[in-house]
């Protein structure tokens, strides 16, 4: 693959950090692989991949109608940063750290993966049900079931 950027707002203990911290770590044995957060890190978690956070100060990311100003400002982040390291492939882990990935896309070329953490078919309200409309437009998608994935059109499916 090459050069690979993990995405997600927050790195604490829940089971989407854990997994995506072990995926980084097998991809990095042949890859140079690097993580950034857009929101909180816990305090104890340990790697050895650079892991960093994408804006200085922090950033609510709770509601896509009131931090449009946020996501912007992740956006510009995200472009510059994915340009100058000139990744081949950035995997976000299915939150809403995908909303300025996605916009991104439009700004610089780079291959977008997304990996859905939760259950799709439990979406919370008009943010959830647009992320996951907008998915289609990634390169590829990775499922934690494939109940999960016959949720999504067959284009993303496969």
């Amino acid at each position: 693959m090459g050069k690979i950027l993990f995405v997600r707002d927050n790195l604490g203990h829940g089971g989407a950090s854990k997994m995506l911290l072990w995926v980084a770590t097998l991809l990095s044995r042949n890859n140079k692989v690097d993580i950034c957060y857009t929101n909180k890190l816990s305090n104890d978690i340990y790697t050895d991949l650079r892991c960093f956070k994408l804006v200085d100060r922090d950033l609510k990311m709770d509601a896509l109608s009131r931090n449009t100003i946020n996501i912007l400002i992740l956006t510009y982040s995200l472009c510059k940063l994915i340009k100058k390291e000139n990744y081949d492939i950035v995997i976000n882990f299915g939150d809403h750290s995908f909303y300025p990935l996605f916009i991104s896309k439009i700004f610089v070329r780079f291959k977008l993966m997304v990996s859905e953490r939760v259950d799709p078919y439990f979406a919370r309200g008009f943010s959830e049900k647009l992320r996951r409309f907008l998915y289609r437009f990634s390169n590829c998608m990775v499922f934690q079931t494939y109940k999960a994935a016959e949720y999504f059109p067959k284009c993303l499916q496969e």
